[in-house]
């Protein structure tokens, strides 16, 4: 009876004849042409191979890459597109310093930042200031048809230029005093449009405006008109936006401004880091759990796959083994394999996840996705080296086999 050592050897020189000629066994010097193979047989060659022999059980592992991936590219697409979404509006107002209540948030959802009535007079008469806009706002409650949204009521003066929405997607940007323009996220939200009115406390206002750009993902902003604010009691502006003039620095102008009374300042920097700290505090560490376990169950079952198939196969290697071929061929072709797995999952699960991102933001607009090109490379490198450190599991069980175990019946 033939043993089964014997049948794997002819299986492996059957793969061997039909990839190329198999070299005269009388020179022992062209046995050894190539350190990467046999007879020029390339290890990543025998590495498919043994994947087409046993596909199921790698596409089992490129499964889990490929998850893995897509988990993880949405997840970090997410967080950034809420540190996106937080200082958009922020951003878009003028400015390189801007004050605020000393001791107050500088946050504008928060909105706990109340200057005094004639800050921006005060602001006005200090050395280098070129100009100073007030930003009045508040938060509010906007309810409608039993359904309620948390917004940043911002007010508009009726010839300002300043404090305007990002953009404007339809009807009119200036609101008068019964009126309001909404976000385009927000309006999806309440399921509303131009000339539907919104509850805010006891005052119905009419929409005829909705803006783009003002989705803050915890919260919209909306604007009104200043005089609305005032009615509300709210008559001190939250913060002060002041450019400086080219005879004096922004540091040397934020000094300044803090030796007044009930007065701090700071840079736009300082200004967007504190309006994205709330999303980094509450957001951030969810990431991290949710890459760390992405990170450890595809691993793992990529690992486990990989020491299975090797495993199935331990007398082919020792075969290999036996016939000359290099320990570092036959350890490239095991790592090879989880090579192999490893690409094809991260290519599949990073277009999956642009896609998935994609339908995520027309079912629910409210969570923005950012996916700058170097979060593809830093999940893609991630990934590979992750898959690199799985593939070492099987390599250290091809390294421990013995030759011998091929002649062994």
């Amino acid at each position: 009876m033939v043993g089964e050592g014997q049948v794997r050897e002819r299986e492996l020189h059957a793969d061997v004849e039909d990839s190329s000629p198999v070299p005269d066994r009388e020179d022992p010097r062209r046995t050894r042409v190539a350190p990467a193979g046999i007879a020029g047989f390339p290890v990543l060659e025998l590495a498919w191979q043994t994947v087409r022999r046993q596909p199921g059980r790698y596409v089992a592992a490129m499964g889990a890459v490929a998850a893995a991936v897509m988990l993880v590219f949405i997840a970090g697409g997410l967080y950034l597109g809420l540190l996106e979404a937080m200082i958009r509006y922020p951003r878009s107002l003028p400015g390189e310093i801007v004050v605020a209540e000393a001791g107050g948030s500088a946050t504008l959802l928060h909105s706990s930042s109340h200057l005094d009535r004639d800050a921006a007079a005060t602001i006005r008469k200090l050395p280098g200031v070129a100009t100073a806009y007030e930003l009045f706002g508040r938060l509010a409650w906007l309810e409608h048809d039993g359904r309620q949204a948390l917004v940043y009521l911002v007010g508009l003066g009726r010839q300002s230029m300043f404090g305007l929405p990002v953009h404007l997607r339809a009807g009119k940007i200036r609101p008068e005093f019964d009126e309001i323009v909404v976000d385009e996220v927000l309006a999806h939200d309440l399921r509303v449009g131009i000339g539907d009115t919104l509850r805010v406390g006891v005052v119905d206002l009419k929409i005829v405006g909705i803006s783009g750009g003002g989705n803050a993902v915890l919260g919209t902003y909306a604007f009104v008109q200043r005089g609305a604010l005032v009615l509300g009691g709210i008559q001190e502006p939250s913060y002060v936006f002041v450019q400086v003039g080219p005879e004096v620095t922004v540091d040397e102008m934020i000094a300044r401004i803090d030796q007044e009374d009930g007065m701090h300042g700071m840079t736009r920097d300082q200004f967007r880091a504190s309006n994205q700290a709330l999303a980094r505090q509450i957001v951030l560490p969810l990431i991290a759990i949710v890459v760390g376990i992405a990170c450890a169950v595809g691993g793992t079952i990529v690992g486990l796959t990989l020491y299975t198939v090797t495993m199935e196969r331990r007398e082919e290697y020792g075969l290999m083994k036996a016939l000359g071929l290099p320990d570092r061929a036959v350890l490239g072709a095991a790592f090879a394999q989880g090579g192999i797995a490893t690409s094809a999952g991260v290519v599949i699960g990073l277009v999956l996840g642009w896609g998935l991102s994609l339908v995520v933001s027309i079912v629910e607009p409210r969570f923005v996705t950012t996916m700058p090109t170097w979060l593809t490379f830093a999940v893609a490198a991630g990934a590979i080296v992750a898959g690199s450190l799985a593939s070492m599991i099987p390599v250290r069980a091809v390294a421990r086999i013995d030759p011998a175990l091929v002649f062994r019946v």
